[in-house]
């Protein structure tokens, strides 16, 4: 089960709504979650894996663009490179 962001316009025409995270960081960000801004131009993503944690900022002015990665995690990722994680069979 996948928890994508979807923007839905209000007024005005009726259109589809436009999924943000489908596209984004397929195989790391299938949970998300975000925090807009004060007037919602920009958001803070947060994706929760099925990989380690990002964090980015978005611009939700026009297409949705990513604007930073905030947090990606390499360093841990690095460090738990060198250490064998349990797995599910």
């Amino acid at each position: 089960v996948k928890r994508n962001l979807y923007r839905v316009m209000i007024g005005g025409s009726s259109s589809a709504p436009q999924c943000l995270t489908c596209d984004l960081h397929e195989d790391r960000c299938q949970y998300n979650s975000a925090y807009l801004s004060v007037d919602a131009s920009f958001y803070r993503m947060d994706c929760y894996g099925p990989g380690l944690p990002l964090y980015t900022l978005m611009d939700n002015r026009g297409s949705g663009a990513e604007l930073q990665i905030l947090e990606d995690n390499k360093d841990l990722e690095n460090m738990l490179s060198e250490v064998q994680m349990p797995t599910m069979k």
